[in-house]
């Protein structure tokens, strides 16, 4: 995993990475009740500020307060960018 994430790091087309937890077992589901869905553009403000509120990575945070500020300004073409 490790591997994996470096290696998306190290990718210039991926910006702004959020790694939610390395601590879980590779074969342990990490939320079990959790089902991934589709987010509409108009509700990814509230998930991300869900997201926020829960980081504890201080890279993860800067992210994260880095997307919402662009939400805010309404420019995402240069999100990850800095």
């Amino acid at each position: 995993m490790r591997t994996l994430i470096a290696n998306l790091h190290a990718d210039s087309r991926h910006h702004d990475i959020v790694t939610l937890d390395r601590s879980v077992e590779l074969r342990e589901r990490l939320y079990p009740h959790w089902e991934m869905e589709q987010v509409e553009a108009g509700d990814i403000r509230e998930v991300l500020e869900d997201a926020l509120e829960t980081a504890e990575d201080q890279s993860n945070i800067a992210a994260l307060q880095r997307i919402l500020g662009h939400l805010a300004s309404g420019s995402l073409s240069d999100v990850g960018r800095h």
